[in-house]
């Protein structure tokens, strides 16, 4: 964050921050059906605007604006209608990500990374990070991609994913269904999942995985929100 001051305020400050994400109604006027800010203009206040200027971010903001004009043609949609209907919000975030747009903070997934879209898509549906107790992506600025996959992180993804979008029906007959199509080669509980494994499944891949095996779901659920 970088504050400027004004009139009689103290030195600016220049600091980190925490991890922040960009509101999409911030880019969208009360009062006004067909603009859209598109660069440090949005609806902010002094202090976060000191984050929110800053030019990375406003990269991030512009290319938005962009997609999002394009997606209300599309759509024939306002831009207000797209951020207030879960469905249609949660399809341009889709249309974001497929573009490389980041959505989420992990600092280690890189557009040119497999695994980037599902990720990135999981993380703003709130389905990732997982539990602090168990995935270190709740800890840190970073999801570790490449990193052997663990049962327990699969857990964790799988009950917030249940406690989200209970439509989904993931009861445990359910989760049991989809472990097996994500580990088909293993027994999936008790026992650890890279000994199963001819070769052990990243962090990326298994949600690659999860992210495939939800999407039909997710996508028939985003129809229904977004009344198509």
């Amino acid at each position: 964050i970088d504050i400027h001051p004004g009139g009689e305020e103290p030195n600016p400050a220049a600091e980190a921050t925490r991890p922040f994400e960009i509101p999409l109604g911030a880019l969208i006027p009360a009062d006004a059906d067909n603009l859209l800010a598109a660069a440090k203009n949005i609806g902010t206040t002094h202090i976060t605007n000191g984050a929110y200027r800053l030019h990375p971010v406003e990269w991030n903001i512009g290319e938005t604006a962009g997609y999002l004009a394009a997606y209300c043609l599309q759509t024939e949609k306002t831009p207000a209608t797209i951020r207030n209907t879960p469905g249609l919000l949660r399809r341009f975030q889709g249309v974001l990500a497929a573009a490389g747009i980041p959505l989420f903070w992990f600092v280690d997934v890189p557009v040119e990374h497999p695994s980037f879209v599902a990720i990135h898509r999981l993380a703003a549906l709130g389905i990732l990070p997982g539990d602090a107790k168990v995935d270190p992506a709740a800890r840190e600025l970073t999801f570790q991609p490449d990193q052997p996959a663990d049962l327990a992180c699969l857990d964790s993804w799988l009950d917030k994913s249940r406690r989200l979008f209970p439509e989904l029906g993931l009861d445990e007959l359910a989760r049991e269904a989809l472990a097996r199509e994500l580990f088909p080669n293993g027994k999936l509980y008790k026992e650890l999942l890279p000994e199963e494994l001819a070769k052990p499944l990243t962090r990326g891949e298994l949600a690659e995985r999860l992210y495939g095996a939800l999407l039909p779901t997710l996508e028939s659920l985003e129809m229904t929100e977004a009344g198509n």
